[in-house]
């Protein structure tokens, strides 16, 4: 195979398998304890998209990791020419340990920094494995708020395909696994007034907070904002009545038009660099919400590794409330 470095995705129909790295937002790798699996590796299976499918799927499978993101630094051509020749795409995966929402499977993990990986597959004679570590590490410091905003709009094929409302919004589960994973946000409404979903996708949230809130007795104006065109229009296609307030934006960026704040707010920092996600929040809290307004954190289920709640207090906030990966505080 003759790997070489890349700064874009191959052609799907050219892939044939997967090594990704696995890293958490902090920065340190993930591996298999006890002499599991270092990479995790796999072949794309028949009907399945590399990145959207088989990345998911494999990370998954060996590490019980759950992968919120994938970015590729390199790729290998595989055999002679024959109707198995394809390419071996590298890459580094972010996300967290699973915690049992995705798989059953519990796999022992340890974390370590890209350095100490790199050598010790060195040291054990595994120097092809230990450059691509090296290779991901550089690439994944080099990352950029564009390459973050550009590896979010990656994943917006996903949300497009899939045949649900809810997996419309990023959730491939059952409606009860929705709605377990998102009626915190409608528990943290305390008061009836205006609410914005920031990253709404298909506007399915607004919906749900809006309905699940009038259970309560309270009224629930919602809006959306969302970093992909197509996710915009499907959200304004399925919610003509609100079409006039979805808005195409990024979050660290957007400010609302017209001098519109909001009472309450939900958005979820893990789309954006770890070191970008006080600077967002302060951004939403100065910029987006009422004096007073209540800022709902959603943070991915990927375990002890980091929640909503001690995003905030890092951030300076005064945690009003928690429940499961969801916290929020008031501005």
């Amino acid at each position: 195979m003759t790997y070489r470095l890349v700064t874009s995705d191959p052609d799907p129909t050219t892939v044939r398998g997967l090594t990704l790295l696995l890293t958490l937002p902090e920065g340190d790798c993930v591996v298999a304890a006890d002499g599991g699996p270092v990479l995790s590796t796999g072949e794309v299976a028949a009907g399945e998209h590399w990145l959207l499918d088989t990345a998911r799927r494999v990370a998954l499978q060996t590490h019980g990791f759950r992968i919120q993101g994938m970015r590729t630094v390199a790729v290998a051509e595989l055999g002679p020419a024959d109707p198995g020749t394809g390419l071996q795409v590298y890459g580094f995966a972010t996300g967290g340990p699973d915690g049992g929402g995705w798989t059953d499977r519990e796999v022992p993990l340890e974390r370590l920094p890209a350095d100490r990986l790199a050598a010790r597959l060195a040291a054990s004679g595994d120097a092809a494995a230990a450059r691509f570590v090296v290779d991901a590490a550089e690439a994944r410091r080099a990352r950029t708020d564009e390459h973050a905003a550009a590896d979010n709009l990656r994943w917006q094929a996903a949300y497009l395909r899939a045949e649900t409302p809810w997996g419309q919004s990023g959730n491939s589960g059952t409606y009860e696994d929705w709605e377990r994973s998102r009626r915190p946000v409608a528990a943290a409404i305390e008061r009836s007034g205006t609410f914005l979903d920031v990253g709404c996708a298909n506007g399915y949230l607004m919906e749900c907070v809006q309905a699940w809130c009038a259970e309560r007795g309270l009224t629930v104006d919602p809006y959306g904002m969302e970093l992909g065109p197509e996710l915009v229009a499907l959200a304004r296609q399925r919610l003509p009545r609100w079409a006039d307030r979805l808005w195409v934006g990024n979050m660290q960026t957007w400010a609302p038009p017209d001098g519109l704040r909001f009472d309450a707010l939900q958005v979820r920092p893990d789309a954006v660099l770890l070191e970008r996600r006080a600077e967002l929040l302060a951004h939403l809290r100065d910029q987006v919400l009422v004096a007073g307004g209540r800022l709902i954190v959603t943070m991915a289920e990927s375990g002890p590794y980091g929640t909503a709640a001690a995003l905030l207090e890092h951030s300076g906030f005064t945690v009003a409330g928690a429940h499961g990966h969801v916290a929020w505080a008031d501005s």
